[in-house]
């Protein structure tokens, strides 16, 4: 897994890939234009192309110097606006705007609110975004934000380098910065990792298109840093994926145990079945209530039916000798009887659980059934946002109920999946995986009843926990990239995604060979 750095982290491994390589910090800084300008080259067409570069005077502003000389040799109608007193400025964007000079690229200056007319553009074109970068430490405030404000009524393509200028590197507190003072960007060419902020909600949505760009920082750094957050890559998942040897059965795959549906919800338990199938287990046996069972036969031949001796909702989910696993949630509503269905699976501890939907909501509403999970262990909680605060208490941000999700995991020892468009995923050992697959068309009913359903499959083979939720989470994140690929983010639903779980599958292997 790729590590997530904060600011301070990425700050020393620049500066230990200047003393390691070696390599001057201009040279560096030369080299991730470069980058820059090459990715913009090979998406846009020079001379159909006004570029107005926006530079601060720090290094992102140096960036943005070196970028717009490089666009200027590649036949790029280049125009500069410098935001501050170039008197100021960092060394390197010194040397860059010196370099510059050779050049016949108009170079203007703005200082103040009155100098704004100098950001207008003879038409549409392409706006590089180069005034703060991942330094920013503080809200920006003043003429600056006025700048941020200017770009944002744009009709341009906006190109942010590293960060929109605004945004910080790491999560901030929602309320201290303005939205109003963070550039919009259409696309973020950011080095080497994902910054931290683009992967949380409401920051990610300013970055628009976030490509990672390889400035050659030193490989061996990372290794070095402790206590990081991690990114989950499709090798991960390839490698936790354990093999399947021919002279197998389907008692070598285990026997999933789903506790689903309701009346008028039976639905969920048809989708969750699914795609538990889709897992690659060996058995599934859906627990249901009496008025679930023929919409399960009939939808889900392969599932065997175990009826409740209640006709709307389910009670005692009964798990026989083979049952290697256990989730429950899809579609069971809230009744007086299901809290008691919920307790059975807690009572279970030697098998691994997936709680998930009104079983996690019965967990909030009785405290003997949120004790009973805390002490339980092999457990992997799948929340979405509303349904942590109800397990944990409001919280004002994703940011937030990531700090506290660390922490649960921690007391509970068990798995929490924090589900959204960056899906998180908490261990035990306090460690965050964000989940880098999933598309806004997952953003319908039914999605987080297939994601229970896959994650219940997997436990139910055999492998560790942790392995099993991080192929659930990825693979249901990628079926849902895979849909915006070829359709767009619109119109997807909860069946189509269990239905393409399999070549989901088929398609990660092909792209890592």
């Amino acid at each position: 897994m790729q590590k997530l750095l904060n600011l301070q982290q990425i700050r020393r491994w620049d500066q230990a890939t200047i003393t390691r390589e070696p390599i001057s910090s201009i040279d560096l800084m030369e080299r991730a234009a470069s980058r820059c300008s090459t990715w913009i080259r090979t998406r846009f067409v020079p001379n159909d192309t006004v570029v107005l570069v926006v530079a601060g005077t720090g290094n992102n502003g140096g960036d943005g110097l070196a970028i717009a000389r490089h666009l200027h040799e590649q036949h790029f109608q280049v125009r500069v606006v410098i935001c501050g007193n170039r008197n100021e400025a960092s060394e390197d964007f010194k040397v860059n705007l010196e370099r510059l000079s050779a050049f016949d690229i108009p170079v203007q200056t703005l200082q103040c609110a009155e100098d704004l007319p100098l950001l207008s553009i003879e038409r549409p074109g392409l706006i590089v975004d180069a005034i703060f970068g991942s330094g920013l430490t503080r809200p920006v405030e003043g003429w600056r934000a006025e700048v941020l404000q200017t770009l944002n009524r744009s009709q341009a393509t906006v190109v942010s380098i590293d960060l929109p200028s605004g945004l910080p590197a790491d999560p901030p507190d929602n309320e201290l910065f303005n939205h109003d003072a963070i550039v919009r960007a259409t696309i973020t060419l950011t080095f080497q990792v994902p910054k931290r902020s683009a992967l949380f909600d409401p920051w990610g949505e300013f970055c628009g298109r976030v490509e990672v760009l390889d400035i050659g920082l030193d490989p061996g750094f990372p290794d070095e840093v402790e206590g990081a957050d991690f990114l989950l890559q499709h090798r991960d998942v390839l490698e936790y994926l354990p093999d399947r040897p021919r002279f197998s059965h389907k008692g070598t795959y285990g026997k999933l145990l789903l506790a689903a549906g309701s009346r008028g919800m039976s639905g969920a338990a048809v989708l969750a079945a699914k795609a538990a199938l889709r897992s690659g287990v060996g058995l599934v046996t859906v627990h249901s209530p009496k008025c679930a069972e023929q919409p399960l036969q009939v939808n889900v031949p392969e599932a065997m039916v175990q009826l409740d001796e209640e006709e709307d909702y389910i009670t005692r989910p009964m798990a026989d000798e083979k049952v290697t696993a256990l989730a429950i949630g899809p579609g069971l509503g809230l009744y007086e009887g299901t809290a008691k269905a919920v307790d059975v699976i807690l009572q279970q501890r030697e098998l691994p659980a997936v709680i998930d939907a009104d079983a996690l909501n019965e967990i909030a509403s009785h405290i003997h059934l949120s004790a009973a999970a805390q002490q339980r262990g092999k457990l992997v909680l799948t929340p979405h946002p509303g349904e942590f605060d109800r397990l944990f208490g409001q919280h004002q941000s994703e940011y937030q109920r990531t700090q506290t999700a660390k922490v649960k995991a921690r007391e509970w020892k068990c798995v929490i999946v924090l589900k959204g468009a960056y899906t998180k995923v908490f261990m035990p050992d306090g460690r965050m995986v964000v989940n880098p697959t999933g598309s806004p068309a997952m953003a319908t009913g039914g999605s987080g009843d297939v994601l229970t359903g896959l994650l219940g499959g997997l436990l139910a083979q055999g492998m560790p926990v942790e392995h099993a939720v991080l192929i659930g989470v990825f693979l249901h994140g990628y079926t849902g990239t895979r849909f915006e690929a070829r359709y767009g983010n619109r119109g997807m639903t909860a069946g189509w995604l269990a239905a393409n779980l399999t070549a989901s599958w088929q398609q990660i292997q092909e792209e890592l060979e």
